[in-house]
């Protein structure tokens, strides 16, 4: 069922293929023609060799996202994320400052909090131990954000619980330099139903 979905949603999108310096438009929730727009612009977003990239919606508006995460060999990652914002791929702001450590992005499924007050959907990387505090990634209002959380427990106490599951799709695996457009699709297809965000 899971591949028979990827590959709708990976033919949907050849159909919405549009030029790269053109507008575009895409309802909420309509992932296959977003998808379109972020296989056609592939130059825009893709990461380094290497590197691992999701689809996703962290916001959960009804837009997609792409999530990319690259790790050098001397450790340093450099994270990015694209969204459509005004018919167009848009660079989403980081809250660290280039150069900063970075949060590894790795997990294929993650622990999730969702604040209804402020409506925030946090996702949680890596294990908490007394060396380490996981990071909290969340996307609102243009911004994603990486919070460093000791206690899990008291920092989202009175929050719905969830679990959220990512696809990440390796570049060494399946470069993305001249790949053909159905190729994209389909990776692109089975990355969005590989994202998911349930009850926990």
């Amino acid at each position: 069922m899971k591949k028979t979905l990827s590959l709708i949603l990976a033919s949907l999108a050849v159909l919405f293929l549009v030029p790269a310096d053109s507008a575009f438009s895409a309802e909420a929730g309509n992932y296959a023609e977003q998808l379109g727009a972020f296989v056609n612009q592939v130059s825009v977003w893709k990461p380094k060799a290497k590197a691992s990239y999701a689809y996703t919606d962290l916001d959960q508006d009804g837009f997609l996202e792409v999530l990319t995460s690259f790790t050098s060999k001397k450790g340093a990652v450099t994270n990015t994320l694209f969204e459509l914002r005004d018919s167009r791929l848009v660079e989403v702001t980081l809250s660290w400052e280039k150069g900063d450590d970075q949060p590894e992005l790795k997990e294929k499924s993650v622990p999730a909090y969702y604040d209804s007050e402020n409506d925030i959907y946090y996702y949680l990387f890596g294990t908490e131990t007394e060396e380490a505090p996981v990071t909290a990634l969340s996307l609102k209002d243009g911004v994603l954000t990486a919070e460093a959380v000791e206690d899990i427990a008291s920092r989202f106490e009175g929050m719905a619980a969830k679990k959220a599951s990512f696809g990440w799709i390796s570049t060494a695996e399946h470069t993305l330099n001249d790949a053909p457009l159905e190729q994209l699709s389909e990776l692109g297809g089975e990355s969005i139903g590989g994202f998911k965000l349930s009850d926990n």
